[in-house]
């Protein structure tokens, strides 16, 4: 990119080029509105030697006569340099560039944290589990009347696989001020209580609660009768009693149910189960 210092417009006969100009040692010696129209230097080292009141001289500027006055054609923005084929430039210094030596280069390893980075470079960039809600119920079930230990809802388990994980999402409620509700959640080979179900989580809710989560992660561990629940199952009161994070079920839970219940304080009160349903992550 050129800039032009003074105006070249009185110059006349076209430009004539002359050679290149020291201008830190004034070589060949330059004098203020000496010159012929035209003639014209490119200054080869950068100096401060005045010319019509033009001191700043660098690599690459041209100072030109025009028949009365020295001026400069600015090139300080131009690019010098040298670089190898197929390697990536970088600069070596002021206004100089020079290449990269392939051997520094990043991985493509350490290519695939760049944001933008292709699911073919680095696959793990992409989260390729499946998700799919297997079963769901989106009707409301709840107790009346009663303090019995009744079931809301019931869900079945398709068919899993190795290495899935199975999440168990509801959400409890209870209308009423006794002192508690409990909430159960079992697997059994029947859609109710009959059998022999296994009680893999339990909520107390105080006289204050009227609403709270309740659910459950089951994985498989490489095979579909090597799994544990998260949370853990509690054998006291309320599940928060457990010391261990996971509790081991080593049963395939395949075709089996998932079966809620609730309890209420009182037969003032009512307790139910919302929005239930199963979710597979493969």
């Amino acid at each position: 990119m050129f800039g032009f210092q003074g105006n070249i417009n009185n110059s006349s006969g076209g430009l004539s080029y002359q050679g290149t100009w020291d201008a830190l040692l004034n070589i060949p010696a330059l004098a203020s509105g000496v010159g012929v129209s035209g003639y014209y230097y490119v200054v080869s080292v950068a100096g401060s030697t005045n010319l019509d009141g033009i001191t700043d001289w660098q690599i690459g500027d041209w100072a030109i006569f025009n028949g009365t006055t020295w001026q400069k054609i600015d090139n300080t923005d131009s690019i010098t340099g040298s670089g190898v084929a197929n390697e990536i430039s970088y600069w070596v210094g002021t206004q100089q560039i020079g290449s990269l030596a392939t051997a520094t280069y990043p991985s493509l390893t350490e290519l695939s944290y760049v944001k933008g980075v292709t699911q073919s470079i680095n696959p793990k960039l992409t989260d390729t589990r499946i998700r799919k809600v297997s079963i769901q119920s989106n009707t409301d079930a709840s107790t009346s009347g009663t303090i019995a230990e009744t079931v809301l809802k019931t869900l079945l388990i398709p068919t899993l696989g190795a290495n899935t994980t199975l999440k168990i999402m509801s959400q409890l409620g209870k209308v009423g001020t006794s002192v508690n509700a409990v909430f159960k959640m079992y697997y059994n080979t029947t859609p109710d209580l009959s059998g022999t179900p296994v009680q893999i989580a339990l909520l107390n809710f105080t006289a204050t609660q009227v609403f709270s989560p309740f659910q459950r992660d089951i994985t498989n561990k490489n095979s579909v009768t090597a799994n544990s629940i998260y949370p853990a199952t509690a054998s006291a009161s309320t599940e928060i009693a457990s010391t261990f994070p996971r509790t081991d079920l080593n049963v395939d839970l395949s075709g089996k149910y998932i079966v809620f219940t609730g309890k209420a304080g009182s037969i003032a009160d009512n307790v139910r189960v919302d929005n239930a349903r199963l979710l597979i992550e493969e």
